[in-house]
């Protein structure tokens, strides 16, 4: 057949049949397709006709006069008009009759923007087909077609792609004013790109909110990518699908410097009934300026949110803040949250929050929570990072400040769910490398709560926080504290940069803390029991504990090798705490350096009046603690039963150069305590040493009850050996 056998236009179909009956349809449009048959490959593998294109030149809306004539033609009166309802309608029937995929391009007279404007709904796109924009003559980086929903009262969507429209394409259009401004559904490797979606065409100002933006139902990987997206109920919402979302701006003008809201960013859900085919990937958008939540995820595929800036301006400065949660995270396992900037989250939300019975596996990293680049804080209302249910995941190398609750809070929420096997490691809490003093959180540092067991928390800096750097409360377990850097002396051009106190474990056994050097914290180094001890010096936390009655007891810990320096008090082992372990032959405790306030290196006890017999720390021991330099060494007032020292001297605690007492027992409910085998005012490595000495007496006792006391080294005091009132 020659190219001018029939007329263009028509349909040309051949089956070709092999030996072994094997068959092949070969179909195409007339005078296009001529040269495309295979001459030496298989005969099974057809013939494609290549991409064509369909010039939409008018704004009108007419429909075509005849589908599938060759011609988009939608006014009788001249042929050569083609409106995008035609040019949809030829596209669709061409390619059902073998015509190939086509692509709607634009060349409609006359500078600036072109508005189209539907009486009714555009045809249900349900084959392949391109829809460019971009092709529009002027077209440089804005969309020059605006596909106005304003002459449509019913509920539409601006384009409907329904299955069997997989790999379509849509970019360099304007979709505003309608129920939904993009409906894909069942459409595979789906392209948006370069769209300004739910505003003007201007970039800078919306129309009155309509509907949601880019609705995606049951559709794999996706790309939706350098668009606009603002103003609209939901900026984007896949319901079972997977694929790509970055370098969008998302709740914001143009520039990235305005914000025109959607109700909620991005929303991405599935069910255990869908098979993703790809990874959920969202990366390097903006998404700022939104009413309610920036992204939500409840996925159960492999995702990655990464590299986003959340309730900033377009250069990762400035308050753009969103309304809800920064990345509200569901029933996910394995996600990666990498790399992102959340800042301006409202009272009782948070950054980043996972939440969920399934939620396990997942990986919160390298965020930046609470302040830009320009390292200025956006206030946080909320939480940093909220963790309430789920097991396994890894918090690691982010920087969190600002925030008004804790940076890292961990929870089984109202249920106690469980909350097991986590890593908080390697973060920075409340300043930034620079050590910068304006990054404070108001609360908790990290706070774990509830039902959390195994976590671990190692390797972070936490200075700056108004409230504890770490505090594990009422029902947690097995919580490792290791290798932490808490609260940060003077140094290098910064100053010392302060938590409330360090550490506070209450309610909660068998914990470990230890190697962690916890300096120049306000109040206590590390505290261990079930109430605050209050003193004349105004020692005190501000968050009160639970009374004993209401709350565990705090038995089992381990506390060794720790470094805890430059406090009102060191370390205090208060009310409910029974059978913990302080320092280790092999690795002692070193605590030095409290002299402001109480002055205390070690408190055992309670300031509680009239506490009950239960209430009284009892069964601890100490061994080997170095306690040095402070204005009191050990202060034992209400506790029991407690031994400090050991039955050989190589279990010797050493109390020396501290300015009053070495050791100091008050109060008539102190007794059964054994104190043996202590150096106290000596230096065993060094025992000439005169410097050692403490200031007034070895060991203090005034009105307590029987306790034992013996096999003690004493020496270079200035006071008595022991003296007793």
């Amino acid at each position: 057949i020659s190219p001018g056998a029939v007329p263009a236009g028509s349909v040309i179909t051949a089956t070709a049949t092999n030996d072994n009956g094997s068959t092949s349809e070969f179909s195409c449009a007339a005078g296009v397709c001529v040269n495309q048959s295979r001459k030496n490959g298989p005969l099974d593998e057809p013939a494609t006709c290549p991409i064509q294109d369909i010039v939409v030149n008018v704004t009108t809306d007419g429909e075509d006069n005849d589908p599938g004539d060759g011609h988009c033609d939608s006014d009788p009166a001249d042929e050569d008009q083609c409106s995008l309802r035609a040019a949809i309608e030829e596209a669709l029937y061409r390619y059902q009759h073998g015509e190939g995929r086509w692509t709607i391009k634009f060349n409609i007279s006359g500078a600036g923007v072109h508005t189209i404007t539907p009486a009714t709904p555009l045809p249900i796109i349900d084959q392949p087909v391109t829809i460019d924009g971009t092709s529009q003559p002027g077209y440089t980086d804005a969309p020059l077609i605006e596909l106005s929903g304003a002459g449509i009262t019913a509920d539409a969507s601006g384009l409907d792609f329904q299955s069997g429209s997989a790999t379509s394409v849509v970019q360099g259009l304007v979709l505003n004013n309608w129920k939904t401004q993009l409906n894909v559904d069942h459409s595979d490797q789906f392209l948006v790109k370069s769209c300004y979606i739910g505003i003007n065409p201007d970039g800078i100002s919306a129309p009155r909110r309509k509907g949601s933006g880019v609705v995606v139902k049951s559709s794999d990987r996706l790309k939706i990518t350098e668009n606009v997206i603002s103003n609209n109920d939901g900026a984007i919402g896949v319901d079972h699908g997977s694929g790509d979302i970055d370098s969008n701006l998302i709740g914001t003008d143009k520039t990235g410097t305005i914000a025109l809201p959607n109700r909620d960013g991005i929303s991405f859900q599935d069910a255990d009934d869908h098979l993703l085919v790809g990874p959920i990937n969202i990366s390097f958008n903006l998404i700022s300026g939104n009413l309610m939540d920036g992204i939500i995820l409840t996925s159960t595929g492999p995702s990655s949110i990464f590299r986003n800036n959340i309730g900033t301006k377009k250069d990762g400065t400035g308050d753009l803040h969103n309304g809800g949660f920064g990345i509200l995270v569901g029933f996910a396992q394995g996600a990666d949250i990498n790399g992102n900037i959340i800042v301006g989250m409202p009272e009782g939300k948070a950054a980043i929050k996972s939440i969920g019975n399934r939620v396990t596996g997942n990986s919160i990293k390298d965020n930046q929570i609470g302040y830009g680049d320009d390292q200025i804080v956006i206030p946080n209302g909320g939480y940093g990072i909220w963790l309430e249910i789920g097991d396994n995941s890894q918090i690691s190398l982010n920087k969190i400040g600002g925030t008004a609750h804790a940076a890292i809070y961990l929870t089984g929420g109202l249920g106690n769910f469980p909350v097991n096997n986590n890593v908080i490691k390697n973060n920075i809490i409340g300043t930034n490398e620079s050590f910068n003093p304006n990054l404070a959180n108001r609360e908790e540092g990290i706070l774990i709560t509830g039902t959390a067991q195994g976590t671990e928390i190692s390797g972070n800096v936490i200075s700056g926080n108004g409230r504890q750097a770490v505090m594990v409360s009422a029902g947690t377990t097995a919580t490792s504290i290791h290798d932490n850097q808490i609260g940060t002396a003077a140094g290098n051009g910064h100053p010392a940069i302060v938590n409330q106190s360090g550490i506070w474990i209450t309610g909660s056994s068998q914990n470990t803390i230890r190697n962690n050097i916890i300096t120049n914290n306000t109040e206590f180094g590390i505290l261990l029991g079930n109430s605050v001890p209050v003193f004349a010096g105004g020692t005190q936390a501000s968050k009160p504990a639970a009374p004993h009655d209401a709350t565990p007891n705090v038995d089992g810990n381990k506390i060794h090798g720790n470094t805890i320096a430059n406090s009102k008090v060191g370390l205090a082992i208060t009310a409910g705490a029974h059978n913990n372990s302080i320092g280790d032959l092999l690795i002692p405790n070193q605590i030095t350096g409290h002299t402001t306030g109480a002055g205390i290196g070690i408190f055992l006890g309670t300031t509680t009046d009239n506490p009950s017999d239960h209430e009284l720390p009892a069964g601890n021991t100490f061994a080997a603690n170095r306690v040095s330099g402070n204005t009191n060494g050990l202060v034992i007032k209400q506790a029991k039963n407690n031994l400090i020292g050991g039955t050989v001297a190589s279990l010797a605690n050493t109390f020396t150069g501290n300015a009053n007492d070495g050791i100091s027992l008050f109060a008539a409910t102190t007794g059964g305590n054994r104190i043996m085998f202590n150096n106290i005012g000596v230096d065993p490595d060094n025992q000439t040493n005169r410097n050692a000495g403490n200031g007034h007496n070895g060991i203090s006792i005034s009105d307590t009850g029987r306790n034992v006391i013996k096999n003690n080294n004493i020496g270079f005091k200035r006071g008595n050996g022991n003296s007793l009132f």
